[in-house]
This record gives C-alpha cells, structure tokens and sequence, in this order.
C-alpha cells in the first residue's frame, strides 16, 4: 500500500460518514487496516531466513566461482581459507530447512533486519490511519 491508497482510505471513510454510512465502511475500514497491521506482524522469520540463505547461497556460488576461475587451488592453501570455503560449499547446497540450528540463526538474523525494514514504516502509517478512523465520529 502506499500514502495516495492511505488517503483514499481516509477519504472514503469520511464521505461514507457523511452519508450515514458511517458505522458499516469506518468498521470495515478499521477491521481492513487492524488485519493488515497483524498480517505485517506475524510475518514468517522462517520463511524469510529461507528466502535470506537462497539469496545467500546463490551470491556466494557466484563469487566463488570468480574466486576459483582467478586462482588456482594451489592459491588458496591456507587451512583456515580451505576449510571456509569447504564449508560454504556445503552450506551453499545445503536447503535452509536442512542447516544446522547455528546456520539457521545466522539467517535468521538477516530475515529479522529485513522485516523490520519492511513493517516498522508501515505499521506507523497503520497506526495514524486506524488512529484517524477511530477519531471519526
């Protein structure tokens, strides 16, 4: 949704108030607003730390085959490099629902970031136009 939706919403209700619709539309208005706010609030961290690892995965392919195109395996002979990159290969085919709980969390901790990007602006404009709803008399 966006702020021109917003106004529409407000200004929909306000001509139906003064129609004497007020009651039926302000109530569908609000239930309509009240259901997206918990919508936006129950959002799945785990279907968004799914979305996270295949983003992950797939740009970690992509620059390990950079990696491996530039050097070769003789390059990258440090045992620390060579078990970092052993183990990203395995994360990188591995599905989110198989990782480890500790894999996991390290998504987890993006699709969390994102979802706060994502509701905190939104659930404030909610909030003002519930807020502007309850205030019609």
């Amino acid at each position: 949704m966006n702020k021109l939706f917003d106004d529409l919403l407000i200004e929909c209700a306000e001509n139906n108030y003064k129609k004497g619709y007020q009651k039926a539309k302000k109530e569908t208005l609000l239930i309509c607003a009240k259901e997206e706010l918990e919508f936006l609030d129950n959002l799945d961290i785990e279907e968004l730390a799914d979305l996270e690892h295949k983003q992950w995965s797939h740009w970690t392919k992509y620059m390990l085959d950079k990696l491996y195109s530039l050097f070769s395996p003789d390059a990258l002979a440090d045992e620390n490099e060579l078990t970092d990159l052993k183990r990203w290969n395995k994360q990188i085919k591995t599905e989110y629902k198989d990782l480890t709980e500790k894999e996991k969390d390290s998504d987890r901790e993006w699709a969390i970031k994102v979802k706060e990007i994502i509701c905190s602006k939104r659930i404030s404009q909610l909030q003002e136009i519930i807020k502007k709803l309850e205030e019609m008399k």
